[in-house]
């Protein structure tokens, strides 16, 4: 029986990076057995992944914000091309979306992805790499911050009883559905992984050697606490989409350039202090995970005690406040130059195209010859 591998996330374990080197590796891919969707006219492809997928499968009233307009569609659609795509494809097929995990919350949502595809006739595997909370939840705090986040990450919510913090309730919902022999989990953490790289295990998993693909360079690379600080007082005046989902649409490459943005002075690798006993609220977490799931065991990331923080403020601490103070100035003076230059680039491209408008023939020679020069 032909084999369907569905890698639902977690998120932030390195899920860019592995649809990045899927997506670019499909030609060889095929070579070797394995078929990975990436053409963007089916209609459950969305750039390197396959995100209308868990928009199709997830119930009505819930925000679909990371899925793109022309892929907005009716649930029933995505569905039964994805299932015609399976009964066509005669190799082993590979999808992948994080939010499968994240955003598909009930079993019943999962049932309908199973009863979909059972008319496909496949032996189906869900793969699922996890990561410890703590990083997981600084990391996922920085994603949201660039995205339209206003507020600061606090310690006290970061808990088993967040769920996205902890996969239990999620394994077993798709443990429950496909059976516990059709789930399998990793945990994203480099001693874990073929040779550190989740694109490297993910390859040894599926059953094919990896050494004759590219690989991607790093994706999603953390920024500074520094950094995000700013950014997270920029997003004061820009809109989410809680307010206006078209406007923060529209928002999104002024928030990707203030990622970019950075000063003369490097802005130091300042990390997250770490109230000690967060990681001890999880303990019966882990101890259900290597019960459950990965007998092995966890890394030692997952009990570790991290640096002390005494107290926790939504101030900036006195000895720091003074610092990104200046740090955001110097910063935002930075930003001013860059977006001149940026409208400077925007006004010569007008003018030369009004110029092209009003002398056609002499656009059109240097057109020509710029063509000749370049050949």
């Amino acid at each position: 029986m032909k084999r369907l591998i569905i890698h639902i996330g977690w998120e932030k374990t390195g899920t860019t990076s592995l649809q990045t080197f899927m997506s670019r590796n499909s030609g060889k891919l095929e070579n070797v057995g394995i078929c990975y969707p990436n053409d963007p006219h089916l209609t459950f492809v969305q750039q390197n992944g396959h995100f209308p997928l868990a928009g199709a499968l997830m119930n009505q009233n819930k925000k679909r914000e990371f899925i793109i307009e022309r892929k907005q569609i009716d649930g029933q659609t995505i569905l039964s091309d994805f299932v015609s795509y399976l009964q066509d494809a005669e190799k082993t097929t590979v999808v992948s979306c994080e939010h499968l995990s994240s955003r598909v919350t009930s079993e019943k949502e999962i049932e309908l992805l199973k009863n979909s595809i059972e008319t496909a006739e496949r032996d189906v595997k869900i793969v699922c790499y996890i990561r410890d909370p703590v990083s997981l939840a600084t990391s996922s705090y920085s994603t949201s911050v660039k995205a339209s986040n206003r507020h600061k990450l606090h310690w006290y919510s970061v808990g088993p009883q967040n769920e996205y913090l902890n996969p239990v309730q999620c394994l077993r919902r798709w443990t429950k559905v496909f059976g516990r022999e059709n789930v399998i989990v990793r945990e994203y953490h480099p001693s874990k992984l073929v040779d550190g790289d989740i694109c490297k295990d993910f390859c040894e998993l599926i059953g094919i050697d990896s050494k004759d693909f590219a690989f991607p360079n790093r994706l999603n690379t953390a920024l500074s606490a520094d950094h995000l600080e700013i950014l997270r007082r920029c997003n004061l005046f820009l809109p989410t989409p809680e307010e206006n989902m078209a406007a923060w649409r529209k928002s999104i490459p002024v928030r990707k350039i203030l990622t970019k943005v950075s000063t003369q002075r490097e802005i130091a690798e300042s990390n997250f202090s770490i109230p000690v006993g967060v990681l001890d609220r999880f303990s019966e977490t882990c101890d259900e995970i290597e019960r459950e799931f990965l007998p092995e065991g966890l890394s030692e990331n997952w009990r570790r005690a991290k640096r002390p923080l005494e107290n926790e403020s939504d101030r900036d601490p006195p000895e720091t406040a003074s610092k990104l103070d200046d740090l955001s100035a110097e910063w935002l003076v930075c930003l001013a130059k860059k977006s001149r230059e940026l409208q400077q680039e925007l006004d010569k491209a007008i003018a030369e195209r009004d110029k092209a408008r009003r002398y056609p023939w002499k656009y059109f020679k240097y057109a020509v010859k710029l063509r000749l020069h370049q050949k």
